[in-house]
């Protein structure tokens, strides 16, 4: 018995030496060895408004009810330019305005109802929001077109204008506040 288990290991181990050596075989088959290395960055992007700019005043003057008597009369328009940072290089941007709707018009921006050092708000009159081509933006209604430069910088340019949604406009304080939000691609 004795004899036969030497016979046994022997073969055992000629062949774990036989397999041993055609692994070796097999590795010096081998033509070459290629190395790839691999590097990147995942960044969400940070598409929005320059920090200088982040909070604007946008003074549209004082208006004559003379001016704006009639439904559909608007005041100048004031430019609002404004530059976003840090998009997409050659990327796609789009904004929506929002804000309080006008309860004539729901393309428009509210006034507030809000009286201010002791003044009634203005009544029967808007703020129009136009984009860089001066066509109207209605208020929670996405714009298109918009295209950061290769360094994913973006400047345009939006207007506004008070614009009177029902005859009789009465006096007051005209004040508004609007916010977009920023989309991009």
């Amino acid at each position: 018995m004795n004899i036969k288990m030497n016979q046994i290991l022997r073969i055992l181990c000629c062949s774990s030496i036989l397999c041993g050596i055609s692994q070796l075989g097999h590795t010096e088959d081998t033509l070459s060895e290629i190395n790839f290395e691999f590097s990147g960055t995942v960044r969400a992007w940070a598409c929005g408004v320059m920090d200088s700019e982040s909070q604007k005043i946008i003074n549209l003057g004082r208006h004559s009810t003379k001016n704006l008597s009639s439904f559909g009369d608007r005041s100048l328009t004031v430019a609002i330019p404004f530059s976003l940072s840090n998009c997409p290089p050659n990327g796609t941007v789009n904004i929506t305005i929002t804000g309080a709707k006008d309860s004539n018009n729901n393309e428009l921006l509210a006034l507030d109802n809000i009286i201010v050092n002791g003044k009634n708000p203005a009544k029967n009159i808007a703020i129009e929001i136009s984009d860089q081509n001066k066509k109207r933006i209605p208020i929670g209604t996405k714009t298109t077109g918009l295209k950061s430069d290769a360094t994913g910088n973006l400047s345009t340019i939006l207007y506004a204008n008070y614009i009177v949604t029902k005859s009789q406009v009465e006096v007051g304080i005209a004040n508004s506040k609007m916010q977009f939000t920023i989309e991009y691609e």
